[in-house]
């Protein structure tokens, strides 16, 4: 008769276990020292953390600790370690092969299914508290393993800004940026497309800083703009090439807005590391442990697949946005006495430059620096003849505005201002005339045109300014998002009550625990996101065909039907804007 081997129950006092929970224990400890240094130091630079009140911004700065890097390293290693032990479990599970204890033999294969599943649970669920955690606390994880230091002395900024919009909607935004260093010294960073230097007198990086030096004073970003400035501009022979090459270099920084566009792999990471997405791993690893391997990898594929779509499609809407913002033009400017045709990338805050949409000869080397219908490259004001300019672009005033030159008074004009806009011109709007100005004062290869000076270049702009509120404004919020929260807290509470009742009834054994687990992932499904995405590409593929028939129809001199034109319909929507 064969002798029966008793399966072996292995609980949470095994060696194994006892190591794991000294080594997770000392990384906590180390964690905390550092949390700790990071706060006395925090305490001690007096110009660690500066509130600025006019741009509303709260900066602080940090550099790199040995220290801290070290502690970064060994958390990393340890938590890949519990993912490794999971898939170990999962496979050991599956083999009914227990593979923690050394050498134990043909015992290995009769340990008890509860100590399978205490091996699964103790991975499972600090991993889905520490990524829930490190999730709300993102912001404050990139500068936690720095040390805090002065912003003069920072090589790292942590920024905390918030805004308002016109519905009273608040909006917090967070970020940690690098310093870099331009070519003339001066320390700065990039922050929703505007630079920020370092100015000693506010011990702080700022957008608009102040000099004392009157050499600096042509590096002002903002200024008063009169006519007296701007034709005294002319009169001295416009913007030094020396001046310019300083002011690229400077706070205003080249004209151009650069939108960040994240790689693939950047944006994935971005929308997996989401509350949504833990809540699926923490679904799709019960299935696997639960030997319903099929379900796992379907729900893995579909919630993958919608993740990669989505970042895929976001990707796009940002490409298609810097390719909005991007302009590539070649302008006429007036430097050191003489007119110099330049990139418009180079073009800074005080050039003069020509305004025209006719050259003497149409052969000229010149002539595939304007067109008929040349876009403008920068906000500009006029000074000298005038001009006609279609604002559709920027405005959506499909009628052409006529814009007059500014009289040389010291009166300061605004461009928000209806009464001042007549007479700027501003970036992103297409030249469809312009004259007026004297034969004397135009280059020898323009035989009409008008003269103006640049006012603000690249996010400064009011191109600039438009961009950055779609980017960084604040979202339109929808009643149908409030209430599909109150729809998913709904069906939270039901399957709590249900993880409770089946639990109480099998007096929280493992087994229940697990099966009520699952019970719960059932009511609340880790693939709405999944139907959701599918509904919002089902809809924007019959628009974009609708458009398309509706085109088809403009095209053949058709009307389009009834049943073919485009209606959409907004609903429950705080805050509308016509694009």
């Amino acid at each position: 008769m064969p002798q029966t081997v008793e399966n072996i129950d292995i609980g949470y006092g095994a060696p194994g276990y006892i190591i794991n929970f000294l080594i997770f224990f000392a990384l906590f400890v180390f964690n905390a020292v550092v949390y700790a240094r990071s706060r006395l130091q925090s305490k001690r630079f007096v110009d660690h953390c500066i509130f600025l009140s006019n741009e509303n911004q709260t900066q602080k700065g940090y550099r790199p600790s040995r220290l801290g890097s070290s502690c970064r390293a060994l958390s990393v290693i340890f938590l890949i370690w519990m993912q490794c032990s999971l898939i170990i479990t999962f496979l050991s599970n599956y083999q009914h092969y227990w593979p923690y204890s050394p050498g134990q033999g043909d015992k290995n294969k009769h340990v008890t299914w509860d100590s399978f599943t205490r091996a699964f649970l103790l991975p499972w669920i600090t991993t889905f508290l520490l990524l829930v955690w490190l999730r709300r606390h993102h912001a404050s994880l990139a500068v936690f393993y720095m040390c805090p230091c002065s912003l003069e002395k920072a090589t790292h900024v942590k920024i905390h800004s918030s805004t308002e919009d016109e519905n009273g909607n608040r909006q917090d935004f967070e970020d940690v940026v690098p310093v870099s260093a331009t070519a003339r010294g001066l320390r700065m960073i990039e922050w929703q497309l505007l630079r920020y230097v370092y100015c000693s007198s506010k011990d702080a990086f700022t957008s608009d800083p102040q000099y004392d030096n009157e050499l600096d004073e042509g590096l002002k970003v903002e200024r008063d703009i009169t006519g007296v400035w701007a034709n005294e501009m002319y009169r001295k022979g416009g913007m030094s090439t020396e001046m310019a090459s300083m002011m690229l270099d400077g706070p205003q920084g080249i004209n151009e807005i650069n939108v960040h566009i994240p790689s693939i792999l950047e944006g994935c990471i971005t929308e997996f590391f989401s509350f949504f997405y833990i809540y699926q791993f923490f679904a799709v690893t019960l299935s696997f442990y639960w030997d319903y391997v099929s379900v796992g990898l379907m729900m893995s594929l579909l919630v993958l697949t919608c993740g990669v779509i989505k970042v895929y499609t976001e990707r796009m809407q940002r490409l298609k946005m810097k390719e909005m913002a991007t302009l590539n033009e070649r302008v006429l400017v007036f430097r050191d006495h003489q007119w110099k045709s330049v990139d418009s990338h180079d073009a800074c805050v005080g050039d003069i430059i020509c305004l025209t949409s006719k050259l003497k000869d149409e052969d000229n080397n010149y002539e595939h620096h304007s067109n008929h219908r040349p876009l403008l490259t920068a906000d500009c004001i006029l000074i000298n003849g005038s001009c006609v300019v279609d604002e559709s672009l920027l405005t959506g005033e499909t009628m052409p505005i006529q814009k007059f030159a500014v009289p040389e008074d010291k009166r300061v004009r605004i461009p928000d201002s209806a009464e001042h806009k007549k007479h700027f011109l501003f970036a992103g709007t297409c030249l469809l005339h312009a004259g007026g100005a004297d034969q004397s004062d135009l280059p020898d290869q323009v035989s009409e045109g008008g003269l103006a000076i640049v006012t603000h270049v690249g996010p400064r702009s009011t191109r600039g300014i438009l961009l950055r509120t779609l980017l960084f404004g604040s979202s339109t919020r929808l009643h149908i998002v409030t209430e599909a929260k109150f729809v998913l807290a709904l069906l939270v509470f039901i399957a709590f009550w249900d993880f409770l009742a089946v639990n109480l009834n099998y007096e929280f054994n493992l087994s229940s625990v697990l099966a009520a687990t699952f019970m719960l992932i059932s009511m609340v499904s880790p693939l709405l996101s999944v139907a959701v995405l599918g509904g919002q590409l089902a809809s924007a593929q019959r628009l974009n065909r609708k458009k398309l028939k509706q085109r088809n129809a403009e095209e053949e001199g058709e009307e389009a039907s009834a049943d073919e034109t485009i209606q959409i319909y907004v609903r429950d929507v705080d805050r509308m804007a016509l694009a």
